[in-house]
């Protein structure tokens, strides 16, 4: 190789062209020991070692050639290296250094403040981009990107649509308008982009994206769609799966159960697909199968709270009371909080009629909830302490549930009543039904609670009493409207139809109208609903119950009208009988009509069925199977049964209306009531403060309603 300077540097120079990078290193290095300042060989040697990834090597000569000649594309060749380095904060402060930059240097600016997360500068560096008109799309783009980083959704929005204008076949735009208009929550938008990204590129988890989107706005067929293409494309998807299957928990709950059954067979120890099979379980009341979920959880997840928690409330609705207790306590040792498991053990607690021991967690545990706990007011009211509770309870009537939470409860309610059944209703039917008459009962609340009577003195002012609850309630707590009427004869009753004779027959100095109208607020001073009324008096104590006979009478005329029929006039002993009440409202107060069958062997009597509504196949099936009177096609509200409750000896009923009726009119009656049954019942196993002419009949242990019958079938052949 030649000595001459220049012509070494040419040779040096072809080598570094022709890639031939050890032998063009050697040439530099023999033309630095000649000429070790040259600026030329000092440059081209830095970018040979920055090729060569020799950065500290190539830093070094870079700097001694920026110090001698301050360009732009040195700077530029720093900056990179001390990015590489990530030493940022030389990177940085080497561009702010440029008194002139360029887009290129302004760039590099910005990736350096990016990696340390200084957005703002790095958003400043790309607008001086743009002032410049040096701007590209991706600079666009990335200034998009930057606000988003900065939390800036309406600045990032603004460039990313323009880029999008240039860009539309560009997946990534598509994703990031997506997730702009989802930080936006406009999730019509953010399934607009994700639309597009997809035709662009079909992807599977795409597909999926797009289907969670359809189900929040409630497209559960166009969702159900994606969520097939994704199971197509991968059989074991387990989020598609579950999406398809919460879309089927709203309407075939078997459905829902199959698929998360199928699930647990592939991924037997997921604790997301179990908790969903437990929860499924417990909504179709399969609370056995419920139980051995929650082991399995337990097993595989022994040291959280919530596995025993299942298996507590599985055993508590199977009637195990004290393993429940000891499931609750497990699960203690492994959370801070046990509100929901001291509570439910309180309510255990009530239900086995150690209310002491209820009352006592609440006191001791959680003062506060004594003054805010619906829990803790239905065990003091089954204990008769009336005056403790007051306050309290009259709060939460005047605070319902939401629609969405009686909507929940009207459906599992309709599920457990509909086990190996079939109603003549289905359950999309139902649960419209349940949505339009919980949406009603809210607005009437809102309505009629603005003049609430509690706290104010009725003396002389017109009340409104309306009806909130059950009939059976109204029935139970119009008692206190003679206490009411004490204080004022302006008393106006808003009743449902099939009350409206009834009540103005036993209230004929009272307005009584009907509940679908809606009152004038300056037609009346207060408010209160039957319910209330056992809220709002001063006078009302479950210690001293009054009117426990015979304050609820039928017109004469209406009863003589009942002589007509035939299907009366036996010398058998008449009894009716009550089975299948609202599914809305404590289920397990329903008995299997085959449950009854036992009374239809006694020769002695005749029995009359006062069931009203749709029924089950089994209850229609029993119709035609055994002997007994159907009323329902003679009865159009309730006087009409009042007047059939006068033409027969007993009436045999769970606890619904007509058992309230009943025992109102002095009828004698026998109430079969479940294990766990309404606080208004008390801890009561034979006789009710509430009518002096209602036996109780209450099971021994849970669920267990062939001794009852046994019971009910021996007082009837006495």
């Amino acid at each position: 190789m030649s000595d001459n300077f220049e012509e070494l540097f040419e040779a040096a120079y072809q080598l570094h062209i022709d890639e031939k990078f050890d032998e063009a290193k050697i040439a530099y290095e023999k033309l630095l020991e000649i000429n070790p300042e040259d600026i030329n060989v000092l440059n081209l040697y830095a970018q040979l070692n920055f090729l060569l990834k020799n950065y500290d090597k190539a830093l070094i000569l870079f700097n001694k050639v920026y110090q001698k000649i301050q360009t732009n594309d040195i700077a530029v060749n720093i900056i990179k290296l001390y990015l590489i380095k990530n030493d940022f904060e030389n990177a940085i402060k080497t561009a702010q250094a440029i008194t002139v930059k360029n887009a290129d240097i302004l760039r590099l600016e910005a990736k350096g403040y990016i990696s340390i997360k200084n957005y703002e500068k790095a958003i400043e560096a790309y607008q001086n981009i743009i002032a410049l008109s040096q701007n590209s799309d991706d600079d666009i783009f990335n200034l998009a990107l930057l606000y988003s980083y900065n939390n800036d959704i309406n600045s990032s929005l603004k460039y990313a649509l323009e880029y999008y204008q240039n860009n539309k076949d560009d997946v990534s735009i598509c994703f990031h308008l997506s997730s702009l208009y989802e930080k936006k929550n406009d999730i019509q938008k953010q399934l607009e982009y994700l639309m597009k990204a997809v035709e662009i590129k079909p992807d599977i988890e795409l597909f999926y994206n797009i289907g969670v989107l359809y189900r929040l706005l409630g497209s559960e067929d166009e969702a159900l769609k994606y969520f097939n293409k994704v199971i197509k494309l991968n059989s074991n998807h387990r989020l598609a799966f579950m999406n398809i299957a919460r879309i089927y928990q709203t309407r075939d709950r078997k459905i829902a159960l199959s698929i998360y059954e199928k699930l647990a067979e592939k991924f037997p120890d997921d604790l997301m697909i179990l908790s969903q099979l437990y929860i499924s379980y417990k909504e179709l009341f399969q609370n056995e199968a419920a139980y051995k979920i929650a082991l399995k959880l337990i097993e595989i997840d022994s040291k959280q709270s919530y596995p025993y928690v299942y298996a507590a409330d599985a055993l508590a609705a199977l009637g195990l009371y004290n393993q429940a207790i000891s499931m609750y306590e497990a699960s203690q040792k492994y959370s801070d909080n046990n509100e929901y498991s001291d509570t439910m053990i309180a309510d255990i607690y009530s239900c086995l009629n150690q209310g002491d021991k209820a009352i006592q967690i609440f006191k001791t545990k959680y003062p506060h909830l004594t003054k805010e706990s619906k829990n803790y007011c239905y065990i003091q009211m089954c204990e008769k302490n009336l005056q403790e509770v007051k306050e309290v309870m009259h709060k939460a009537i005047l605070k319902p549930r939401s629609e969405e939470d009686l909507d929940n409860r009207a459906l599992q309610y309709f599920h457990k009543l509909n086990i190996d059944k079939k109603f003549n209703i289905n359950e999309n039917v139902f649960k419209q039904f349940k949505t339009n008459k919980t949406q009603k009962e809210i607005e009437t609340f809102k309505y009629y609670a603005k003049k609430d009577l509690y706290s104010n003195n009725p003396e002389n002012k017109t009340i409104l009493v309306y009806n909130a609850n059950g009939t059976g309630d109204m029935i139970m707590f119009s008692r206190y409207l003679f206490i009411l009427e004490k204080y004022t004869k302006k008393i106006i009753l808003q009743v449902p139809k099939s009350m409206l004779r009834l009540m103005k027959y036993n209230f004929p100095n009272f307005k009584v109208i009907s509940d679908e109208e809606i009152i004038k607020e300056n037609l009346y001073d207060y408010t209160s609903s039957f319910f209330g009324l056992l809220f709002n008096l001063k006078e009302t104590d479950l210690k001293n119950i009054p009117y426990s006979s015979k304050y609820i009478s039928v017109d004469e005329n209406l009863i003589k009208e009942k002589d007509s029929y035939a299907f009366l006039n036996t010398k058998k002993k008449k009894v009716g009988i009550y089975w299948l009440g609202n599914p809305v409202i404590m289920p397990q107060r329903s008995i299997k009509p085959n449950k009854l069958k036992p009374l239809f062997d006694i020769e002695e009597i005749q029995i009359y069925s006062f069931q009203i509504g749709n029924l089950d196949y089994e209850s229609e099936n029993m119709a035609k199977e055994l002997s007994f009177i159907d009323l329902a096609p003679y009865i159009k509200d309730y006087a009409d049964t009042a007047a059939f409750l006068k033409k027969i000896d007993i009436l045999v009923t769970i606890d619904t209306s007509i058992a309230n009726l009943a025992g109102a009119m002095g009828i004698k009656t026998f109430l079969m009531l479940p294990f766990e049954s309404e606080w208004r019942w008390f801890h009561d196993t034979k006789t009710t403060p509430w009518y002096d002419s209602v036996k109780i009949f209450k099971q021994k242990t849970p669920f267990d309603w062939e001794e009852v019958v046994e019971r009910i079938k021996n007082e009837l052949t006495v």
